[in-house]
């Protein structure tokens, strides 16, 4: 019952601060929860970081839901974290990268990661960069792009651009040039606003009051 009660009003919420209708909201909350086997009492923390990542970018709630449908199911079959997504594609949305078009290119960069072409595989053994642990979890994204970004600082750009085009290929290079630019400042930043506790609501009653 009480988790119940905590799905209704996560989701009433988000319908506010997204400016959804109330059957819409409930059916991108849903999915977000059932994609990354969270349980409903989660809800308000889904509803406050949609909420927040909108409201920190460029992007709409309804631009989340599109990147998610795209993304979600993968990510989190790796082990990735929805507030990792969600932090990405509200970077994404920053650089002009929007809604299934961004879903689409983090789905196929972090393929490109967990399941490497031959000449992708030799890439990342060059760079000393693995998407694994040494017991076979896998490891987190942000992480991982941040070895990568070690691993090609003193390239040229020639080199850089070739080694990063050979690993990710043309479509998901677009978000790995997104997220490694000033990836510790950008990433932090927006982390922190989607982790934020509260923002559907606060949202929805500045929504609901001006």
């Amino acid at each position: 019952m009480i988790s119940m009660m905590a799905a209704i009003g996560g989701t009433m919420d988000l319908a506010a601060a997204g400016n959804l209708g109330l059957a819409q909201a409930a059916e991108i909350a849903a999915n977000a929860v059932n994609t990354f086997g969270l349980d409903a009492g989660q809800t308000i923390a889904v509803a406050d970081m949609l909420a927040a990542a909108a409201n920190a970018s460029s992007v709409e709630v309804t631009d989340l839901a599109s990147g998610m449908q795209m993304a979600g199911s993968v990510f989190a079959a790796s082990g990735q974290d929805i507030d990792d997504l969600t932090t990405a594609l509200a970077l994404m949305g920053n650089a002009g990268i929007k809604g299934s078009d961004a879903g689409t290119s983090l789905k196929t960069m972090l393929m490109r990661l967990t399941a490497p072409t031959k000449e992708a595989a030799g890439v990342m053994d060059q760079l000393n960069v693995s998407m694994y642990n040494l017991d076979g979890s896998t490891r987190d994204l942000p992480d991982v792009l941040a070895d990568i970004q070690a691993a090609t600082a003193g390239m040229t750009d020639e080199t850089r651009t070739m080694a990063l085009t050979t690993l990710f290929g043309a479509d998901a290079i677009r978000a790995v040039n997104v997220l490694m630019a000033r990836r510790e400042e950008a990433w932090a930043a927006m982390a922190e606003a989607v982790g934020a506790q509260g923002a559907a609501t606060e949202v929805a009653d500045a929504r609901m009051s001006g």
